[in-house]
């Protein structure tokens, strides 16, 4: 049930990195947020329109560094988002990204605002790394703290812009929650 799930993340959260936010993913740091993404899949409900089919894929986009992509690999290998099989893809572009269900973004601010434009109104949770990429439209940040834990805040406007309700549970785990962008 989701008091495991929210342990499972509370634990996870727990788990000193010890890496230097912006100076490329240490293995820790990139197994911890592996296990975030696919967790928070668990608090979050994407309506039917996310998929082009009934039986279509759940995809988790990277745009960014391929070094986190195949520790989520690892991480979903075997598991379902919400009955559906899980696909990893990392991107290039903007546009690329836009067409998966989750994207986790490492990009310049053009780059966000682009993606941030490209998803406008559709179900689709955009992951970041900062408060910044909140403010830029984000809808989910891990946030670095002094004690090297990762810990996340959420966008609660961008994810009713995109339709997506966000568990209660979720919301208390994290951080802090926006109202406003």
């Amino acid at each position: 049930g989701w008091r495991q799930l929210a342990l499972a993340l509370v634990m996870v959260a727990m788990r000193p990195i010890h890496a230097e936010p912006r100076r490329g993913f240490t293995p820790k740091e990139t197994e911890v947020k592996a296990a975030f993404l696919y967790n928070f899949t668990k608090f979050i409900d994407w309506p039917a329109v996310a998929f082009s089919q009934p039986d279509s894929p759940f995809t988790i986009a990277f745009l960014g560094p391929e070094s986190l992509s195949a520790e989520l690999e690892k991480a979903v290998r075997g598991r379902k988002v919400g009955g559906r099989d899980v696909i990893i893809q990392v991107c290039r572009t903007a546009t690329e990204a836009a067409v998966a269900q989750m994207v986790f973004v490492v990009a310049d601010d053009a780059t966000v605002r682009e993606l941030v434009q490209r998803v406008d109104g559709r179900p689709v949770i955009l992951v970041g790394e900062s408060e910044r990429f909140l403010r830029q439209g984000g809808t989910i940040a891990f946030l670095f703290e002094a004690d090297n834990k990762v810990r996340f805040a959420i966008n609660m406007a961008a994810a009713d812009r995109a339709r997506l309700r966000i568990s209660a549970q979720l919301q208390k785990l994290a951080k802090s929650i926006y109202r406003e962008n």
